[in-house]
């Protein structure tokens, strides 16, 4: 499936090779708007990005929509491109790619992340575990048994007897004939064949790894394009956003199992009910922080029930799980359900400030 027509694209293409020798590296290229975009001249809404492969000879094309798209919104969003090489160093930056036509890798210049955000950096790789014990040797396998003697030889035949002499005058018995010679002896049969050697044991396993250190990474959002006016009206649960729609959300690189712990400071008054949610890859709500589920309490989160005070300063924590990740991305967001008047401040005087910290899997 194609954009639909009439639709801007822009395509980029890269090349990948190692600074030695010019290996080409296998791996991908993700690619993730920084917000969800919605073209309402051509009925299309893009709730997230992709990837493309990287071939046999380090290289990649793919069509993409520019920054600049005319009649799609929000204005003002970035690309975050993602290169992970197999076996390479990982680069990860921001960019505003703007225009028709073709653009290659090399020629994009890093920008700001949109809102003052920062690009998460993988945090050091943490010690290797130890190495198991070697396993104990295979037992010495059985002797084979010893082949067959062969047979012996048969005999030689007897030499024929000596004839008897004539007899002696007056009786006398007759001298008794030379014996024969000896027949030859027979030759001795071949040794059979020395039995097959027994089969070497098996070498024992070797013992586990340990396990690798955890992969530490932060990342904030800053909102600050809205205007001071009352939140629209949310009959159901939805994701909050700035008066020009900007969604109060954050997004940071994670794995499944992952914990993400988040940190929110905002100014907000008025009626409407509050709560965190983790969102799921399609950029739907999936999980509460107030009841821990995907169905929320009936007024919200109690840290954020709605009063005349101003600042809100909450703390929580999700673990991410297989349908929370686009692109390698978890996303966070603010949430809110209501219908009377309430405001949430967004802008350069009051900025709306989200950061998210991974702390990586649960210690066993």
């Amino acid at each position: 499936m194609g954009f639909p027509p009439g639709t801007p694209v822009k395509t980029l293409t890269g090349t990948i090779p190692s600074a030695v020798a010019g290996t080409a590296y296998r791996g991908k290229v993700v690619l993730t708007p920084s917000a969800y975009l919605i073209d309402s001249a051509r009925n299309a809404v893009y709730p997230g990005g992709g990837k493309a492969d990287l071939d046999a000879d380090g290289k990649f094309t793919i069509d993409l929509l520019p920054c600049d798209a005319a009649d799609i919104q929000p204005t003002g969003w970035r690309w975050r491109i993602d290169v992970q090489p197999t076996g390479g160093r990982r680069i990860q930056f921001w960019a505003n790619i703007t225009g028709t036509g073709t653009i290659d890798l090399a020629d994009i210049v890093e920008v700001p992340a949109p809102n003052g955000g920062t690009t998460g950096v993988p945090g050091p790789a943490g010690p290797a575990g130890p190495t198991g014990p070697q396993g104990p040797a295979g037992a010495t396998g059985a002797t084979g048994a010893t082949g067959p003697q062969g047979p012996t030889g048969p005999q030689g035949d007897p030499g024929p007897a000596g004839a008897t002499g004539p007899a002696g005058a007056d009786g006398a018995d007759g001298a008794d004939g030379a014996q024969g010679p000896a027949g030859p002896q027979g030759e001795t049969g071949p040794q059979g064949p020395a039995g097959a050697t027994g089969a070497t044991g098996a070498t024992g396993a070797t013992g586990p790894t340990g396990p690798a250190g955890p992969n530490h990474r932060t990342n904030e959002a800053r909102v600050t394009d809205g205007a001071v006016v009352d939140l629209a009206s949310a009959p159901a649960w939805t994701i909050v956003t700035s008066s020009v729609g900007t969604p109060l959300q954050c997004s940071i690189a994670a794995a499944v199992g992952d914990r993400i712990r988040v940190d929110l400071a905002m100014m907000y008054n008025g009626g409407h009910f509050m709560d965190l949610a983790i969102l799921s890859s399609a950029g739907a709500i999936s999980i509460y922080h107030g009841s821990g589920t995907s169905s929320p309490l009936a007024e919200g989160a109690p840290w954020l029930y709605p009063s005349t005070a101003f600042s809100k300063v909450p703390s929580a924590m999700f673990t991410v799980g297989a349908g929370h990740l686009n692109g390698g991305l978890a996303t966070v967001a603010l949430v809110h359900q209501g219908t009377s008047t309430g405001r949430v401040y967004s802008n350069a005087t009051y900025p709306w400030l989200m950061t998210l910290e991974v702390l990586g899997p649960q210690p066993t």
